[in-house]
């Protein structure tokens, strides 16, 4: 029942709605680019532990919270690994145009400090 209720949360509500989507949004950039993952893995490491990122399950909306709240855990990490990696970030995007500009959406929302605050 508690599932029933954080969906309807969830599509009444725009601003969780793009929180949730752009979280997810960088969490599979990650997860879909080993070498990136491999370096915010390397931060990880050196600042406390490697912590798993988590994607959600459509239908079980605890999921999300696990989400956001291992994004939230991690955030210091993706933070360093962005501005420290950049130009290597950009290389492992890949060769398009497409491939890049969604790599540079993903580093500047991980460098934006509203999108944390929305979190």
């Amino acid at each position: 029942k508690i599932n029933l209720i954080l969906g309807d949360y969830y599509k009444a509500n725009d601003d969780i709605t793009v929180a949730i989507d752009q979280a997810n949004e960088i969490i599979k950039w990650f997860n879909n680019h080993s070498f990136a993952l491999g370096l915010l893995n390397g931060e990880q490491m050196s600042m406390f532990q490697i912590l798993a990122l988590i994607l959600p399950v459509v239908t079980r909306w605890t999921s999300h919270f696990c989400l956001l709240s291992r994004l939230l855990e991690i955030s210091k990490a993706l933070k360093v690994t962005a501005m420290k990696h950049e130009d290597k970030l950009l290389v492992v995007a890949g060769k398009g145009r497409r491939a890049k500009d969604k790599a540079h959406k993903i580093l500047d929302r991980v460098s934006d400090d509203t999108f944390w605050k929305t979190l």
